[in-house]
């Protein structure tokens, strides 16, 4: 058996400490080792730090000096650009048993505050709770990955929930660096640049200025108002940042150094946003008076189609066709083999279907869409002649499912709907300013089309569902 044992003695010639150090052989022998005064401090020291790390590790805590006194300073993040992320859902049926689309939530008789700003249903994961991601520190949410990150483009991600108390945080708390943009009238850009703008915010721990006149506001009541006007925290000089293309991601540069942003161009990829979509959905909540207005169309017109039926076996898909000045400018427009292919979707697997089409307030449209839409396929009605954008913007989230064509009005439908959407898919690879995987959502179900002529931006339908 081998052990040790210590003595000490005091020398008096040399006035050292000797410390003896007693090993036992298998002889019975002991031999000594002393040590000086210089060498015990050192060993004392080596066996303070070992028993101080054993208790650290055995805590679970990590040796790491912290001032208390300093403030926390954001993460800086480095963030990935791939544009060759997200491969789109082929077209396919979500149908149960009883004939009903999983993503479909039928239309009740009082909706909701939120109907219409949530995805999916989809809950979160044990596992993917228990994964720690790095966040923006002082913004962070509940369990998002890296903004940038591949894992920020899946849809897991896009549909992950967020509690009500992170709503708008990017504006409720002041991080002392901002976002300074303007926002203009037209409704989806708007969209578009608020959600971006807000987005980038949180990505990099900082905060959207807003006023509280600003024109995001007016039909939405999820949105949080500002603590101070945007003149009292954008003061300096502001760095501006470009897009590259309209509808093409790349992420922006911005520095922890950068105090006062500003952003440029129409800003139209979801993937600026895309670790904060339930955030905004939520934000984008109807104000209660175009919910009540969406609610009494939606009853009237189910009524008048289908009078003898009951409400809610009825179900309804909103229509957007844009015309107007895309018909002007010879920009792509949906044609009708792509409305027929459309309606036939969903005629194949409910029922009683009721399209609702909604569409420019412009004649040529309304006589477009009677010719080719309205005497087509199905029960199909117009939401109203003389609707505001808010109110048909609202009625086509709020359907159970909706069909968009082309612009940014029809695309917001889509991402505030809580059911299917049909996409126009005419986007094609290479396209001089859009990519399409940057601007259509992955969980989208598209129709293709291709296009027919090059002087006019003409396209047609060549693969109906």
């Amino acid at each position: 058996m081998k052990f040790k044992q210590a003595t000490k003695k005091v020398d008096k010639n040399r006035k050292k400490v000797r410390i003896k150090e007693y090993d036992m052989d298998s002889s019975g022998r002991r031999s000594t080792l002393p040590i000086s005064s210089t060498s015990a401090v050192a060993l004392v020291l080596i066996v303070g730090f070992s028993f101080g790390f054993i208790i650290a590790s055995y805590t679970g805590s990590s040796l790491t000096t912290v001032d208390m006194k300093s403030e926390p300073r954001p993460m800086e993040i480095e963030l990935s650009n791939d544009d060759n992320l997200i491969q789109p859902e082929e077209g396919r049926s979500n149908t149960n048993s009883k004939g009903l689309d999983s993503n479909s939530i039928p239309l009740a008789d009082k909706i909701p505050a939120n109907s219409g700003n949530n995805v999916s249903n989809r809950t979160q994961s044990p596992e993917a709770k228990s994964t720690a991601h790095p966040t923006v520190e002082g913004l962070s949410r509940s369990q998002h990955p890296p903004p940038g990150s591949k894992e920020s483009f899946k849809i897991e991600n896009l549909r992950r929930k967020i509690p009500a108390s992170e709503v708008g945080i990017a504006i409720r708390k002041d991080m002392k660096r901002y976002i300074c943009n303007g926002y203009g009238p037209r409704l989806g850009n708007l969209m578009f640049l608020y959600a971006t703008c807000y987005g980038t915010a949180y990505d990099f721990s900082m905060t959207l200025a807003l006023n509280n006149g600003d024109y995001i506001y007016g039909p939405f009541e999820g949105i949080p108002k500002p603590k101070q006007p945007k003149s009292r925290y954008c003061r300096g000089g502001q760095r501006s940042f470009n897009e590259v293309k309209p509808r093409f991601y790349k992420r922006f540069n911005i520095q922890k150094t950068d105090k006062y942003v500003k952003l440029n161009g129409y800003l139209q990829s979801w993937k600026y946003f895309a670790n904060s979509f339930d955030d905004l959905k939520q934000q984008f909540t109807w104000r209660k008076s175009i919910r009540e207005a969406v609610v009494n169309i939606i009853q009237r017109l189910v009524k008048t189609s289908y009078p003898k039926d009951d409400f809610n076996s009825v179900t309804t898909v909103g229509i957007h066709i844009r015309r107007g000045d895309y018909v002007h400018e010879h920009r792509p427009m949906a044609d009708k083999p792509y409305i027929e292919s459309a309606k036939q979707y969903f005629l194949s697997r409910y029922p009683k279907v009721l399209f609702i089409v909604t569409t420019n307030p412009e004649s040529e449209a309304r006589t477009w869409c009677t010719t080719n839409v309205i005497n087509g396929t199905g029960k199909t009605v117009f939401s109203g002649a003389k609707n505001d954008r808010y109110v048909d913007m609202a009625l086509l989230s709020m359907t159970n499912h909706v069909i968009i064509s082309t612009g940014t009005y029809g695309w917001w439908a889509g991402f505030l709907s809580n059911g299917t959407v049909i996409h126009y898919d005419w986007i094609p690879k290479n396209h001089y300013k859009f990519n399409r995987e940057d601007y259509i959502l992955p969980y989208w179900i598209g129709i293709k089309a291709t296009k027919i002529d090059w002087s006019n931006s003409q396209f047609r339908t060549i693969k109906p569902l």
